[in-house]
């Protein structure tokens, strides 16, 4: 079941105060270093232990636990905050983790909201978690964890935007453009974000503003198509302009999938 309608009422819950946050409280992301989830068996008996805080800081465990319960842990919020059209106490698992010595569960919970927030259905909580785990020895930061997981999702994300033949029609980029605008990504140790010039800004909202229009006057979603180190940083730098926007990448897209390609933003001539 995806969690996208649960999307505004978790991120008004974020910033409000059932989500307190301390100044430099996600400064030193880590992340599980193993951590499995399966569905409860007949053997499985209720009930969490371990983690930050506890006599076993460095092992947590939660048994039968429902979808509400893994959403309350994402989210730092009470189960009565939680408001949902479907039932989200239908389905059990049994999650268990090793947590890094001195770890906290913060920075898990900012790579689980990362993926809520493009409505991945949590139920493959498995495959990110072993994902995760795969590229902690190489990367503590949740951005870029949060991406590696997405990989191992490919044929779920995209999925919502295949044709009846089983393809994918997409917007692309020059490749000019997109080396100029993979050359603006920042990264910090906790966040990606995009730094170009106004005029390139401007450029690529004009031009995808048409494409955009077209793929929905067609029936089409408007699905855009980029470099893996690109996608989350052009994501977050036009969101707010594009709301119905998909933005996928390369590293996504099934090795099968026929990539059909709409229309191509052209670079920008000076």
């Amino acid at each position: 079941m995806s969690l996208k309608q649960l999307v505004i009422v978790l991120a008004a819950l974020t910033t409000s105060s059932a989500f307190p946050q301390s100044p430099g409280s996600v400064s030193a992301p880590v992340a599980f270093e193993v951590a499995s989830i399966k569905p409860s068996g007949p053997q499985s008996k209720r009930g969490s232990d371990g983690g930050p805080g506890s006599k076993d800081p460095t092992r947590y465990s939660f048994a039968l636990a429902s979808l509400l319960d893994l959403i309350v842990i994402a989210y730092h919020v009470d189960s009565f905050q939680v408001s949902s059209p479907a039932a989200l106490d239908r389905q059990n698992f049994d999650l268990v983790a090793r947590v890094p010595e001195g770890a906290t569960m913060q920075q898990f919970r900012v790579m689980l909201q990362n993926l809520l927030a493009e409505g991945i259905s949590i139920r493959n909580l498995a495959g990110i978690l072993e994902k995760v785990g795969d590229n902690a020895a190489f990367t503590k930061n949740p951005d870029e964890l949060s991406e590696h997981a997405r990989k191992a999702l490919g044929s779920q994300l995209t999925k919502p935007f295949q044709n009846e033949n089983g393809g994918i029609r997409v917007i692309t980029l020059d490749p000019r453009l997109e080396q100029q605008l993979t050359q603006g990504v920042r990264q910090s140790s906790t966040e990606m974000a995009l730094i170009i010039e106004p005029k390139v800004a401007r450029h690529v909202v004009e031009i995808l503003t048409k494409f955009v229009q077209q793929m929905l006057s067609a029936g089409h979603q408007p699905v855009i198509l980029c470099a893996p180190q690109l996608r989350l940083a052009f994501r977050r730098f036009f969101e707010n302009t594009f709301s119905n926007l998909a933005v996928l990448s390369y590293a996504e897209i099934p090795s099968r999938m026929q990539i059909q390609n709409a229309a191509v933003i052209p670079n920008l001539v000076e």
